[in-house]
């Protein structure tokens, strides 16, 4: 977020805070000037970069998954499918859009075909995909949390009942 306000000299400096970071100030003899100078930094996403804010706000789910797979080799031969069903349920959304309950509702559809030991494999490797991208070093700053994580998300709990002779 970006102030521009005038000083006693009449000149007219520009103040811009970027979260993390130290503000950015300059001082120019025309508010015009200022506006420029804020614009400039506001929409120069190399800068940013180098600043160290992230260059884009949103990474495709989809996006995730390929870079994932390409980085990662797995002993399991049917993780990669596992890992596929994902990006075919997520395909159309941004990682920062896809929350617990959306998880949640996934595994709760896969529960009720699959065994809970392959609930949990589907689980285990949506979480892997989110931390691989939380820890990248191109997206650490994004601020992104792991969805599956969150206590709100399925746990796969056989319920019996204890029967006993009196």
């Amino acid at each position: 977020m970006a102030y521009i306000k005038k000083l006693a000299s009449g000149n007219f400096q520009a103040q811009i805070r970027l979260k993390g970071l130290q503000p950015i100030c300059k001082t120019f003899s025309s508010k015009a000037l200022a506006t420029q100078f804020v614009r400039q930094v506001e929409g120069d996403t190399e800068l940013q970069r180098k600043l160290g804010l992230p260059a884009c706000k949103s990474l495709a789910f989809s996006e995730l998954v390929d870079q994932y797979l390409a980085q990662t080799s797995f002993r399991d031969k049917s993780a990669r499918g596992r890992i596929l069903f994902w990006k075919t349920t997520f395909a159309d959304k941004a990682v920062h859009q896809i929350d617990e309950f959306m998880v949640d509702q996934v595994l709760h559809q896969i529960a009720a075909r699959r065994t809970g030991s392959t609930v949990n494999r589907y689980k285990s490797h949506l979480s892997a995909m989110f931390t691989y991208i939380i820890r990248h070093p191109d997206y650490k700053r994004l601020g992104l949390k792991n969805p599956v994580r969150a206590e709100s998300v399925y746990f796969p709990i056989k319920i019996g009942i204890l029967i006993t002779n009196n």
